[in-house]
């Protein structure tokens, strides 16, 4: 295959007179190969030697040279458009041709010439139409590929006026055998004409564009109702809403409220598509609603969770209306939040709202992203504007993104976003602090009252703020350094410069430590006292959890299978072997870390916790369980009772010893439930929850050791008199707000409420 690559790109001569060897051989099969090289990577300067070729094998006896010859024409014209001249004659014929696939291939090949060739666009379009009414006669919901393909290339041909009492025909065998494919294919067809048009054809053959479809509008799957909708919004609101003097509305009063109701779906494509029909219809029904809905939301006191809801169905509403305006849009943004924001319990952060406009920005063209961003700055240059702590968020990762797009000097977005530093919770200083560091690197100088400010904030924060402010005390005097991040991260936007800063943050630490054993707790056989791990990778606190990605594990030794089917056995052969486990073993398997921080705690078995000494029974700290998850308290929830774990049997469906936490949550196979969500208590607070939990055994990953690191890792096991049930992978970050960010997967949906009860998310 490689030979015959580089046969195409006219690198080998004899080569090349191989492949045309192969076009004029007589197997089928050396002819198909040809072909489909060709058509695959195509090349101009094989032009010359193949073109006559081709043309003869558009005529060849067999169906699947005459397929591929047909296309390999096609992917020739793109580098020389006159071969489709050439051809052009037998590519009519071809159109009719007993075979489907050879006449599928025709069609899409006649609609390349359709758009190449105008003086050929007369002739290409009637002969696609005649053959269109031609299988009208023969359509069997069936055998419908055929006339799929036609379908598609008269979307970019054009149906002829007078093929249109065939498509009418085409329309009512259609929906009498609910062939949704054929239908919306015809709508689409019939998008390119004005109802004046339609609504003859209408009277003439007795079938209503509505009438068709108006049974997929009372279907409760919600695939006709898309169906319905798509089908309407093909079509000129003129011949149906009304909205014409001489045509009256055909739909009913109650299918009209059907399709008002499809507004609250909790399908979001549905929803989506309800707000294209109606804006088409009138701009002013999407006013009124949406007039009345902010209304609505304002009135009433709701729950942060309901509230988010509702601010992510205004903005879609808004997504429409707006249109390609970005000035019109910041303004309705700008209005939205400072009707919202004053609302939302605890000043808490509208997510829905900061994702929705990030990602309607950026998926927007350049020019709507640079007069949306151009609006919205000029808020931070404003100190009397009056701005939340959602819209600050949705400020700061705009200036990260488009700072080098506006007007605004660097210095003058920075002095702005710093003036809204200190106004904010923490939750909101964080992305602040990054964006000001990404100004930074902008700015000639950064002015002093930002240092001041900065400095100030960073006095009576919290520790993760204290590091932001620190790291940008630090970085914003290094230019390059800040340079370098920049070109290291993704793209622009906040969260990959934030990632690139803590790529960096680590590359520096790691440097200074003096070896990997820095990163896992010690044990002295002498007096078994604790070492604290290194510090955790900070994220942002507003950001959900991404989608789980396998990471390389640090695990190089297994427990062997006595160890595997004996999880107790540790306390059946006394303290001193328990002792006698060094950090090298321990620190490269789950189950040794679990058996690691039982020794460490007192608690790997009765035998040892009674002969302990109880004044040398420190209480371990627990204000940093982020970084510090092998310093829990004795009554930790995640220390395995090893008395009882040794009396249970070793048959159970799962595994009894350290489950593999990466291996399980990476599998779509058992983990059927998922939930997530914040909880409003600190992290220490969360454990003592989980601990108050019967029936369950629990197992814990530290942060600082893969997989996932940053997060807690808390495998749950439930089970029953008979057995294990299940089992419930929780993964919790860490927040200075005395709140935690956690997401669970689990087998068994009594055990995801019995969690999310416990974090106060139900």
């Amino acid at each position: 295959m490689v030979t015959r690559l580089s046969v195409l790109r006219g690198d080998d001569e004899p080569g090349r007179r191989d492949a045309i060897d192969d076009l004029e051989h007589d197997s089928i099969s050396r002819i198909c190969l040809a072909l489909d090289n060709i058509i695959h990577t195509s090349f101009a300067d094989v032009i010359p030697a193949v073109q006559e070729r081709l043309y003869e094998l558009l005529s060849h006896n067999h169906p699947s040279v005459r397929r591929r010859a047909l296309y390999a024409v096609r992917s020739l014209s793109k580098h020389e458009s006159g071969l489709l001249e050439h051809v052009h004659t037998k590519v009519l014929r071809r159109i009719n041709d007993s075979d489907t696939t050879v006449a599928g291939a025709a069609s899409r090949v006649a609609e390349t010439i359709f758009s190449t060739i105008p003086k050929s666009s007369a002739a290409i379009q009637d002969a696609v139409n005649d053959a269109f009414e031609s299988r009208v006669h023969i359509y069997s919901p069936t055998e419908r590929g055929l006339m799929v393909t036609s379908l598609e290339a008269l979307r970019g041909i054009g149906l002829r006026t007078l093929s249109l009492p065939a498509a009418f025909s085409l329309l009512t065998a259609c929906s009498s055998s609910h062939d949704a494919v054929i239908t919306i294919g015809l709508y689409r067809v019939l998008k390119a004409f004005d109802h004046a048009d339609l609504r003859a054809v209408e009277e003439q053959t007795k079938v209503t564009l509505i009438g068709a479809v108006r049974d997929y509008l009372r279907s409760r799957n919600p695939n006709d109702t898309y169906l319905f909708l798509s089908c309407l919004e093909s079509i000129d609101p003129g011949l149906w809403a009304g909205t014409s003097e001489a045509i009256p509305a055909v739909l009913e009063a109650w299918e009209v409220e059907l399709i008002m109701q499809l507004l609250d779906s909790n399908d979001d494509l549905i929803r989506k598509k309800t707000l294209h029909l109606l804006n088409l219809v009138d701009e002013d029904i999407l006013n009124a609603y949406y007039s009345r809905a902010v209304s609505v939301t304002t009135s009433i006191a709701l729950p942060l969770k309901d509230l988010n809801m509702r601010v992510k169905r205004l903005l879609e509403i808004l997504d429409v209306t707006v249109g390609v305006d970005g000035e019109l849009y910041a303004g309705q943004i700008k209005n939205l939040l400072g009707q919202i924001e004053p609302h939302a319990t605890g000043n808490g952060i509208l997510d829905s709202a900061i994702e929705g406009i990030l990602l309607h920005v950026r998926s927007a063209d350049s020019s709507f992203q640079v007069a949306c961003a151009a609006t919205m700055l000029a808020i931070l240059c404003d100190q009397d504007a009056q701005i939340g702590p959602t819209m600050t968020v949705i400020l700061a990762a705009l200036a990260t993104e488009y700072s080098r797009l506006v007007s605004f000097p660097p210095v003058e977005l920075l002095s702005g976003i710093c003036h809204w530093l200190t106004r904010n919770p923490p939750i909101v200083q964080e992305p602040c602090l990054l964006a000001m560091l990404r100004i930074a690197a902008d700015c000639e100088e950064v002015p002093k009252e930002v240092m001041q400010n900065v400095s100030e904030a960073g006095q009576n924060a919290s520790r993760h703020i204290r590091r932001r402010c620190d790291q940008f005390t630090t970085l914003s005097g290094q230019k390059e350094v800040l340079l370098g991040i920049i070109t290291n991260s993704r793209s622009l936007t906040l969260p990959d410069f934030l990632a690139a800063l803590e790529i960096h943050s680590r590359n520096i630490s790691h440097g200074a430590q003096n070896g990997p054993e820095a990163n896992f707790p010690q044990i002295s056989p002498a007096s078994s006292k604790v070492t604290s791990p290194g510090g955790s990778t900070s994220k942002l606190r507003y950001e959900a959890y991404a989608t789980p990605q396998a990471i390389p594990s640090l695990r190089t030794n297994r427990l062997s299978d006595s160890q595997r089917s004996h999880p107790g056995s540790s306390s059946q052969q006394g303290p001193s072997n328990a002792r006698s486990l060094t950090s090298d073993s321990l620190s490269h398997t789950p189950a040794s870390l679990g058996l690691a921080h039982a020794t460490l705690l007192g608690e790997m078995s009765a035998h040892t916790t009674e002969e302990a000494n109880p004044k040398q029974r420190k209480k371990l700290d627990v204000e940093d369980l982020s970084s510090r998850v092998d310093l829990i308290a004795f009554d930790s929830p995640f220390v395995v009772d090893a008395d009882r774990t040794g009396t249970e049997s070793s048959g159970n469906n799962i595994n009894q010893g350290e489950l593999d936490f990466e291996s399980i949550w990476n599998s779509d196979q058992s983990l059927q439930y998922n939930a997530r969500g914040w909880c409003d208590a600190a992290m220490d607070d969360v454990i003592r929850r989980l601990q108050g939990m019967s029936g369950h055994r629990l197992q814990v990953g530290p942060v600082d050791v893969s997989p996932f690191i940053g997060d807690l890792k808390i495998t749950i096991i439930s089970k029953n008199v008979n057995g294990y049930e299940g089992i419930g992978l929780l993964r919790l970050k860490d927040s200075d707000e005395d709140t935690s960010l956690w997401r669970l997967r689990c087998t068994t949906v009594e055990l995801r409420d019995e969690v999310q009860q416990l974090l106060g998310n139900q």
